[in-house]
């Protein structure tokens, strides 16, 4: 259903794709298991549409196979890895020495980026896709991220992957983003171990699912050593979320008297953060991308993003390339950083 786009250096953005058309109303249930996710009714379908290839979806637009009244999403039976593997042109094993940055411009880069990577349904809608097919378009964009934060020596990328308030979204669409998040960390573990990625997860991981945890915590000790590109996922993420478990944590140790009220500093309450587990040279983004034409913060890294400079990119996010990147680091090279010094 969705073919790996091989990305081209010099023009990466995504060919529009042929229009289809998919409907349906459903009630689901959802579980989890570490291989795939799989999506049950609770209640028949109305009738399963059929394109004009004949392949059968549900409401979601994930291609699917009834058995007993159970549809297996195909997200999970693909293997495209998130570092693609060619060496000739994309496997990122080591940090590049040829960049298209001059050699004074490549010492302002930014050392930490995040990215809001929005616009993934939309630009599905727009195509005439499926929502599934945009999340799945769109792992194609971080691909070329990490593939040039790698080559073009960015130090910590930060990505926005599932927020808190995501959890709100319908059950099934829940169910297949995380399967998708758990099928990237398990498929590109070995590329990014190749590539010198370390792998870390922000937010509020205990509400995740069990298995998906695990994928998390494996990921994360496998790549631990790695020292190329530290790629932090956020995953159940909100920034005030974020700043209540610190103060909690706060709260609780002047309870019970390891400090006191007159303790409490700016760095002693970055401890309970996500990125503390970051150099503190590298907790706050020096860059903040934004696709899809938004321009607000969206409970993303509030407290880290005091003094971050921000960049809004009216491209949806699987139209979001290597060219556009560039852009926005260029952006950032020009961006006088004063911190209220004058």
């Amino acid at each position: 259903m969705f073919q790996r786009l091989k990305p081209n250096l010099n023009s990466c953005r995504a060919p529009a794709p042929e229009k289809l058309n998919f409907s349906g109303r459903f009630s689901f249930s959802t579980s989890f298991t570490p291989k795939k996710v799989s999506i049950k009714t609770s209640a028949a379908f109305t009738r399963p549409r059929t394109h004009r290839h004949g392949v059968r979806t549900n409401a979601l637009g994930t291609r699917s196979d009834e058995t007993d009244g159970v549809f297996t999403s195909q997200v999970d039976k693909t293997n495209q890895p998130l570092v693609p593997q060619s060496p000739q042109e994309d496997a990122p094993s080591k940090p590049s020495h040829s960049t298209p940055f001059a050699e004074d411009v490549k010492q302002r880069l930014p050392k930490h980026v995040a990215m809001i990577m929005d616009g993934n349904s939309r630009w599905a809608e727009k195509n005439g896709l499926p929502p599934l097919l945009g999340y799945e378009r769109g792992v194609e964009s971080l691909r070329r991220v990490v593939r040039c934060c790698c080559q073009w020596g960015v130090p910590v990328l930060t990505v926005f992957a599932f927020s808190a308030d995501n959890w709100r979204r319908a059950e099934a669409e829940v169910s297949v983003l995380l399967g998708l998040i758990g099928r990237c960390v398990r498929q590109e573990l070995p590329a990014l171990q190749k590539a010198g990625v370390k792998l870390l997860f922000f937010g509020d991981l205990e509400r995740l699912p069990p298995s998906l945890q695990n994928d998390m915590q494996s990921a994360s000790l496998a790549t631990s050593s790695n020292q190329t590109l530290t790629l932090c996922i956020a995953v159940s993420y909100s920034g005030r979320g974020e700043a209540l478990r610190a103060a909690r944590q706060l709260a609780e140790r002047v309870r019970s008297g390891h400090l006191t009220p007159e303790d409490v500093d700016e760095e002693i309450f970055r401890e309970g953060l996500s990125s503390a587990s970051l150099p503190r040279e590298f907790q706050d983004p020096d860059l903040l991308i934004r696709t899809s034409g938004e321009q607000r913060l969206s409970d993303f890294m509030l407290w880290e993003m005091a003094y971050t400079e921000f960049y809004f990119s009216s491209l949806f996010w699987p139209e979001f390339d290597e060219e556009a990147f560039k852009e926005a680091l260029l952006s950032y090279t020009t961006r006088d950083r004063r911190y209220g010094s004058h």
